[in-house]
């Protein structure tokens, strides 16, 4: 039985059981993998400190949703979801240390707690250990898929790279001759591809080996925009969220002198004294930003309805994402293990967290 979260939103039932599901399998096996590999010393202390926070869990459900939608079955995917998942929270480590983050998931972050030479430490033993389960694939999945994956995986991680570079250069340069396409661009390989796109295939190829080049094309439209709908939400969640439930400081991208979709927007509306402030206010490092210059940003993003238009462009992209799904993913055979990808598309511009 549905129940409807708005005209066009809607989760099944048993969504959050499912996700739960997914999310105690794979916190599990982390933690015995991090116990296995490091048995002493400050790694053992510290390496569960960010998975232990338990996220949203939502990369590695949808490693494991797409293998089960397509036939297969899904501890044949589990390596790969908690390696997904180990590479995600070692990217965290190394964004607070980038950003200055202070809090994540609603405690202070390995940078703010320990420093940044223990917390760059903790994020490459988050990311060998990764590798680890990849490796542990040979026995599963076999050498040739084994490869495959890992080849998925380092695609990944450079498209990631890449995207956070052209955004951290941004920042760096005050760079404002934007427009949403380039934030598009950029999104997609800092966020698409890790959150979405990588997860999506490899269960699927982990779950159907015969997938046809045409599948991998719609499960990719599918994901890209999933993947998109996902990062503009959370940039309208750091300016409006809870902090209590948002788990991250409140206008944290705003501290940071991200180019958000919400402030690319702003900007492009603005008039010419309002860009000239923006850039002043952007142009200081994060400490010497004040409340009146948030204040000031916070004005022009309500004057201008920089983030309703933002968080509608975010429910188009999950609009495109659930159509195809609906209209080119026929080939998945587990209309239930469907359905919930489906609702991961409207759960994440439906999140408060």
């Amino acid at each position: 039985m549905k129940s409807s979260i708005t005209s066009t939103f809607y989760l099944t039932g048993d969504f959050y059981d499912t996700l739960e599901k997914y999310r105690n399998m794979v916190f599990k096996k982390i933690d015995q993998s991090i116990k296995r590999k490091y048995s002493s010393g400050l790694l053992t202390n510290l390496l569960p400190e960010y998975p232990s926070r338990r996220g949203k869990g939502i990369r590695p459900a949808l490693c494991l949703g797409s293998c089960a939608a397509v036939g297969g079955d899904i501890q044949d995917a589990l390596n790969s979801a908690c390696a997904i998942e180990l590479f995600h929270n070692a990217f965290l480590v190394k964004d607070d240390i980038e950003d200055g983050s202070q809090y994540r998931r609603n405690e202070e972050t390995i940078v703010s707690k320990y420093g940044s030479a223990i917390a760059i430490n903790i994020g490459d033993a988050l990311a060998v250990l990764a590798i680890k389960l990849l490796i542990n694939n040979v026995e599963q999945t076999g050498v040739h898929k084994a490869l495959d994956i890992v080849e998925q995986i380092q695609y990944m991680a450079k498209v990631t790279v890449e995207g956070q570079a052209a955004e951290l250069e941004w920042v760096r340069g005050n760079y404002w001759n934007l427009n949403n396409a380039d934030y598009y661009d950029m999104c997609t390989k800092k966020t698409s591809w890790y959150t979405a796109i990588t997860p999506c295939r490899i269960g699927a190829r982990i779950g159907f080996p015969d997938i046809s080049d045409s599948n991998i094309k719609s499960l990719t439209r599918f994901s890209y925009n999933l993947g998109l709908a996902f990062q503009i939400q959370d940039d309208v969640l750091n300016i409006l969220g809870e902090e209590s439930e948002y788990g991250k400081e409140i206008n944290g991208d705003l501290l940071e002198g991200k180019r958000t979709l919400i402030m690319i927007i702003l900007y492009n509306s603005s008039k010419t004294r309002e860009k000239r402030q923006i850039r002043n206010i952007f142009g200081k490092k994060r400490a010497e930003k004040t409340r009146g210059d948030i204040k000031y940003i916070h004005d022009l993003l309500e004057k201008y309805r920089c983030i309703e238009k933002s968080s509608n462009i975010s429910k188009d992209f999950a609009r495109k994402a659930i159509t195809v799904l609906d209209n080119e993913c026929d080939w998945m055979k587990n209309v239930e293990m469907k359905l919930f990808l489906r609702d991961i598309a409207a759960y994440v511009v439906e999140r408060n967290k």
